[in-house]
């Protein structure tokens, strides 16, 4: 399902539907420009799966979380693709130069 997660091994609650859709969304907006974002949230047993994965032509980003509680592991996953996207862009800011200080 493109924009948001991809859910497999288990039928999400609107709710669930809904958040996962919003931290999509937030992925979609800290990627790099013209990137394709994928998403996927898995249930195996007792035990909730998340990965992100942003292709990109600055790289590949992928994160992965495991929790019993879905949203939880949505939330692990995102925090993990953030600080992954938060290291490129400040590794871009050196090619980019030194920010202008207006006196």
């Amino acid at each position: 399902m493109p924009g948001n997660f991809q859910f497999i091994g288990f039928e999400p609650t609107d709710d669930l539907k809904t958040y996962s859709k919003e931290i999509f969304w937030l992925v979609e907006d800290k990627a790099p420009s013209q990137s394709a974002q994928s998403a996927r949230l898995s249930k195996v047993d007792d035990t909730f799966s998340a990965h992100i994965k942003i292709h990109s032509s600055s790289g590949v980003f992928e994160a992965d979380a495991n929790d019993p509680d879905a949203r939880v592991c949505i939330e692990q996953v995102y925090a993990k693709t953030k600080s992954l996207l938060k290291t490129w862009a400040r590794s871009r800011g050196a090619f980019l130069g030194p920010k202008k200080v207006k006196v």
